[in-house]
């Protein structure tokens, strides 16, 4: 019976506390992403192939290219707000 109070405690929590996921799509990039990063709701920040860099700030519905410095594949991408990141 403790076993069985505990499962439905952890359920409850978790329904309780899940958050919604929408899915996006990326097929307006022109490389292939490899990471995200989205410090706020809205602004986000795509890195991939090609050392290319895609930023939106509209939560993913528009993506615009960013110009980088790099010339290989970028496999990571954090940012700590909408301006600072590496």
């Amino acid at each position: 019976m403790k076993k069985l109070f505990i499962l439905f405690l952890l359920l409850g929590c978790t329904t309780m506390f899940a958050q919604q996921w929408n899915a996006k799509s990326l097929a307006t990039l022109e490389k292939s992403p490899s990471a995200m990063h989205f410090p706020t709701v809205n602004d986000g920040w795509v890195c991939g192939s090609d050392a290319s860099i895609y930023h939106t700030s509209d939560a993913g519905k528009t993506w615009e290219a960013q110009t980088s410095n790099f010339y290989s594949t970028l496999y990571d991408i954090y940012f700590i707000n909408n301006q600072v990141g590496w």
